[in-house]
């Protein structure tokens, strides 16, 4: 593949700065580089991500052992923004600076290099990134997203639980998501809300 060819690589664009999409890509991340691994998965559907495989095989470039079906499930349902139930190129680099945003958070924290998070360390985490809820919560939350994918801890008088990165992240993702539903409902931004129960099912069901 003639690499000189891709001089030019778009970035998504929004009307509001966001860490996520907007700026620069970090040091040592070549844009052309995700365009090239784009173009390759897509050549057969028309530019488009349109199989959790296709997402599997293009983010294998991101980490290689990394990301079970599950969390590439989610991360398709996230990534597909207009729903017409495929990923362009700027929605996927859109992912790509997400899961770098996410990395970045992840490594910070596991300061241990244990390759996993405990839950203080996790919960930690999900407050620094602006989700002020009750430790209950993130407790349950936490549990939620360990089983098969538990890295144990071993000390000389228990084994604790802790957080892949792969979990990380779709618990991150299915946050963000829930979250985003919620303020589309809190018109008055009270915190607080009340619909039918039909409105309930559609917002639900969209995290299915």
């Amino acid at each position: 593949m003639n690499g000189n060819q891709y001089l030019e690589v778009p970035m998504p664009g929004t009307t509001t700065p966001n860490p996520y999409f907007d700026g620069p890509l970090p040091v040592g991340i070549n844009g052309k580089n995700i365009l090239i691994i784009f173009q390759d998965v897509t050549r057969f559907t028309n530019s488009y991500i349109v199989e959790n495989s296709q997402l599997q095989k293009a983010l294998n470039f991101f980490d290689a052992d990394t990301f079970n079906s599950e969390t590439v499930r989610v991360m398709f349902r996230v990534c597909d923004e207009d729903r017409n139930h495929g990923i362009d190129f700027s929605e996927f680099l859109s992912l790509w600076r997400r899961l770098l945003h996410f990395q970045k958070i992840f490594y910070n924290l596991d300061s241990s290099g244990l390759g996993g998070l405990s839950f203080d360390r996790y919960y930690e985490g999900l407050q620094e990134m602006g989700f002020s809820l009750s430790r209950s919560f993130f407790e349950y939350y936490f549990w939620k997203h360990i089983p098969g994918n538990i890295i144990q801890q071993h000390s000389r008088s228990y084994t604790a639980p802790v957080m892949s990165f792969d979990s990380f992240v779709q618990s991150c993702l299915n946050l963000q998501r829930m979250t985003l539903i919620f303020k589309s409902l809190d018109s008055s931004m009270t915190g607080r809300i009340s619909m039918p129960y039909n409105q309930f099912l559609e917002g639900i069901s969209s995290l299915i």
